[in-house]
């Protein structure tokens, strides 16, 4: 299965990034798949982890909101498609 980030808030709102290969990296390196310029994000922020069809969410201690809840720490999660998540002004979705 496919998966794309939407974002819907921020600067880049409206944009659709394909999720390719098993990790799509978060954050204000200029490595990450989705590069978010914030003062709130650090370097390596989060990841999406994919998984056949499945996609899980992995914080690195900096704090990720998913569906309106503040997660820290290693743990993957495994939030619901069309569940916003959010990293500082900007918020999306996996379709």
């Amino acid at each position: 299965m496919r998966f794309c980030l939407r974002i819907i808030t921020g600067k880049q709102a409206g944009r659709e990034i394909p999720c390719l290969g098993s990790r799509f990296l978060i954050g204000c390196a200029d490595n990450c798949d989705l590069k978010i310029d914030e003062s709130q994000v650090s370097p390596y922020h989060c990841a999406l982890l994919i998984q056949e069809d499945d996609i899980w969410l992995r914080d690195y201690g900096c704090g990720t909101v998913v569906g309106g809840r503040r997660i820290v720490g290693p743990g993957p999660r495994n939030p619901r498609a069309g569940q916003q998540r959010g990293w500082g002004g900007v918020g999306g979705e996996v379709v």
